[in-house]
Parts: C-alpha cells; structure tokens; sequence
C-alpha cells in the first residue's frame, strides 16, 4: 500500500490516540490539501494520524486493501473516504468486528449494505452533493439567461460510476437544468473524475453536439480537462465550465478565464468536522446527523474574497 507508515500495533495503549486515515485519488490536489489540514489540526488536539494512499494502479480496490492493512495496525479509529459505494463495505465489516470505530468521510457508503448493520460505523455527512450540483447548475443556468443566448443545452461530466457524489451532484445539476424548458441536457457522460479522460470525452461531445452553453463537471479535474479540450476548439467564448471542489489549479483556471466558476467548500472545515465527529465518538457524546460544511460557488468576481477568507 503507497505511503504506508511502519509502525507498531496496540495503538489504543498508547497517550496519543493513534488515527489512521485513508485518503482518495493521489493525482487530485484535493487530498493533499485535506491532508495537510487534518494533519495539522489533529496534531493540535494531540493525536497522531497516518496517511494511507491507494495505488495508482488499482485505485478502487487498492483502497480496501488498504483498510484491511490499517485495521491489522489497531488504531483508535479509522478515516476513510470512499471512492465508490461499495468497494469499503468489507474492510468497514471487518474493522467492526474488531471494534475499531470507522467515520466515512462524505457518508459514502451505501448503508444498505452494511449488513448487519455496524455501531462502530459513522457516516459523517460534510457537504450536501445535491447542493453542490444544484449551485454549479443554478450558476450556469443564471449566467446563460443573462447573456441572452439561444444556445441552452448543457452537459454534465459524471465521475466514477457508483461513487455518491459524482450521482449526487450529478442529480442537482440535472433538477435545476428541468425547471427551464427551454434547457436541454444534451449528455451526461462518466468521466471518472480524470482530467484526461475528461478531456478526451470533452473532445468527442464537441465534434457530435452544436450549440453547447455550459459544461457541469462533478469535480474540478474534469472541468479541468473540458476546459484545455474547449479552449483546444477555439469555443471558450461561448461555453461556460464549471466544476467542484476550487482545488488550487481550478482557482487558477478561473484567474485565466479557462475555467468559469468552481463549488467551493472549506477543505479546511471539512478537517475539523471530521475531527469533531471523531471527538464526539471517543467521547460518547451524541453524533451529528447533519451536514457541517456549506458550499458556494467562486466565480473571478468572488474568487480574490474566498481566497482571503480561508487564508
């Protein structure tokens, strides 16, 4: 497993409550960002995290193999953020049974299968995907309208098949692009949160569909990538480009006018809700049921605001 550290078991012995942490895709700059958040505020509150990446190569599966390396470690509690619905559903079992509180970064996990269903599994609930797709859609809806196009058909660029919340936020572009009747969505194609993958599927929609207004992309690297594909095609005046998440190469894309607006949230609060969610199980305190992170959208004209904000 990429990035494991060498350490001892019987963490629970130990003064500094052990915490391992199983991160998503290492190519996206999102997780290294939440990283070095978690690792800072946890390191205040006394604890000490390790950092588990799946490999390039099998990402998907390489995740679980992962889980099941973290739990033979016996920490106080697992971290992890699933990349689909169901390719953790073993490795949170197992943890289980060996009482090992597990906290699911997002609630990713589809709880069905979590049979019988564990007490020491913790769906942590940080933004609403649903949310997040109806702001980028309502943006690129509202943006649209103001220019006074005829051009009213968009696309949406899905991520992984099965993972929450390409399928949520996915939905709550869709939602917003039905009130308008006078919109069409003209695809909605997976492109597996890959920049490049993003940019291939980019360059073929292009080539078969006239008249796009808009590209939805359900996180920031896709929308990278449409972006390089539109801009490639000389068509950047007429199609906005929207993606999620405002990791540091999308802020910069917005600077250049590449990229039009992101879904941004704090990746620094989503730290320290996951860490409060943490404190409230150690400590037994009731657990939060409910979102703990807002999102908004960052266009160029809020960008230098929300920049100065999160510091």
């Amino acid at each position: 497993m990429e990035g494991m550290e060498k350490v001892k078991k019987n963490d629970k012995a130990r003064k500094r409550p052990r915490i391992a942490v199983l991160l998503g895709e290492r190519e996206n700059s999102f997780w290294m960002e939440w990283k070095r958040h978690l690792e800072g505020l946890a390191g205040e509150q006394g604890m000490e995290t390790l950092f588990f990446w799946p490999p390039a190569s099998d990402e998907v599966r390489g995740q679980l193999y992962g889980l099941h390396e973290m739990i033979e470690l016996d920490p106080a509690a697992i971290i992890v953020n699933p990349m689909t619905k169901d390719n953790l559903v073993p490795g949170i079992l197992t943890a289980c049974r060996r009482q090992i509180p597990v906290l699911d970064v997002g609630a990713k996990t589809d709880q069905d299968l979590l049979f019988p269903h564990p007490s020491c599994y913790f769906p942590v609930k940080t933004v609403d995907f649903v949310l997040q797709g109806r702001l980028g859609g309502e943006y690129i809806l509202r943006r649209l309208q103001q220019r006074g196009t005829k051009t009213k058909k968009v696309v949406i660029l899905e991520g992984r098949p099965g993972a929450r919340q390409s399928q949520e936020r996915s939905a709550g572009a869709a939602q917003v692009f039905r009130q308008d009747p006078s919109f069409e969505v003209a695809a909605r194609v997976a492109a597996d949160f890959q920049k490049q993958k993003a940019w291939k599927t980019t360059e073929g929609i292009l080539q078969e569909i006239s008249e796009i207004g808009g590209f939805f992309c359900a996180n920031d690297q896709m929308a990278l990538g449409a972006a390089e594909a539109v801009e490639k095609n000389g068509r950047k005046e007429e199609i906005l480009i929207v993606g999620v998440d405002l990791i540091p190469e999308a802020r910069e894309a917005i600077r250049l006018g590449r990229m039009d607006a992101s879904v941004a949230f704090s990746t620094a609060s989503v730290a320290r809700a996951v860490l409060e969610a943490l404190d409230e199980i150690l400590s037994g305190r009731p657990f939060f049921e409910g979102y703990r992170v807002e999102s908004e959208v960052v266009d160029a004209v809020t960008l230098d605001a929300w920049v100065e904000k999160e510091g």
